[in-house]
């Protein structure tokens, strides 16, 4: 699961701790979960979509283990 997480979306500490709270719940089911922020998408877009690429590639042959 890929996440952006916008800064206006977290001013509250509520909305932090929401996503926190989530996060471990969705690791702890086994999905593999990224955040990233905006700012990184559009100062860095090579850099963004490689990093994607790589945490997929690894994902692929971490679940074709489990098999």
């Amino acid at each position: 699961m890929l996440e952006i997480d916008s800064a206006e979306y977290h001013e509250a500490r509520a909305d932090d701790e929401y996503t926190s709270d989530r996060h471990l719940l969705l690791e702890t089911a086994g999905y593999s979960v990224v955040h990233r922020k905006p700012r990184i998408v559009a100062t860095r877009p090579k850099g963004f979509t490689d990093g994607i690429a790589a945490w997929l590639s690894g994902r692929t042959l971490e679940l074709a283990a489990v098999r």
